[in-house]
């Protein structure tokens, strides 16, 4: 075995390079990042008391959170959930999506809405969480398509000055926009995991709050 001291060493293009620095620190650059996934499953999610989703069947004694659809706004479906971003993450652009499934094979189309305030962590001059934003997505339009695995994509969310930090956190409203003139299924859909993909440029961070 050999070892370099003190040398910084980077591989692959001008661009897009993979470097030890000389502390052993790894970090990608351009292309060498790559992509992770953070997972909130839905049976870790918490309901209120008014607008929950039904826990029931979703195959056999499986059972996962059913969003039902509502005309009326003030009843849809909704959950919450927080989420911190990983020490590895770069602090660009992240792709927030569900992974759901249609309860039957009746056409139509599912729409999605999260509700969120987001801010990192500042030691020195801690910051306020700002007024929350509404994302919603409408899903493919579905056809024969029950207990299928699917995906609908929300728009990616580029993060400000005062998010893109380590241990930034996210406080996430999830709901079915059951009232929405383009949700138009009829029947119960199962939200399964909420994910966001996002990149890694190292393996963690180098201190315990400075990435």
């Amino acid at each position: 075995m050999s070892i370099v001291l003190y040398a910084q060493i980077e591989m692959g293009s001008s661009t897009d390079y993979s470097e030890i620095e000389q502390d052993g620190t790894l970090e990608f650059h351009g292309e060498a990042t790559v992509w992770n996934d953070y997972v909130v499953p839905f049976s870790s999610v918490k309901t209120k008391s008014t607008k929950p989703p039904i826990w029931e069947s979703f195959m056999g004694d499986i059972f996962q959170y059913a969003f039902k659809n509502e005309n009326d706004q003030t009843k849809e479906h909704e959950v919450g959930f927080v989420i911190q971003l990983p020490h590895d993450w770069d602090g660009s652009t992240i792709y927030p999506h569900i992974h759901w499934s249609p309860a039957n094979d009746n056409s139509g189309a599912v729409v999605w809405g999260i509700e969120y305030t987001w801010v990192e962590y500042n030691e020195s001059s801690p910051l306020e969480f700002p007024s929350p934003i509404v994302s919603t997505s409408t899903s493919q339009q579905l056809s024969n398509d029950g207990f299928k695995h699917l995906i609908t994509e929300f728009d990616p969310i580029s993060p400000s000055g005062d998010q893109d930090n380590i241990s930034s956190i996210l406080v996430v409203r999830f709901f079915r926009n059951s009232s929405a003139s383009a949700d138009t299924y009829s029947s119960n859909a199962f939200a399964l995991s909420f994910d966001i993909h996002y990149r890694s440029n190292t393996i963690g961070s180098r201190e315990e709050f400075v990435k």
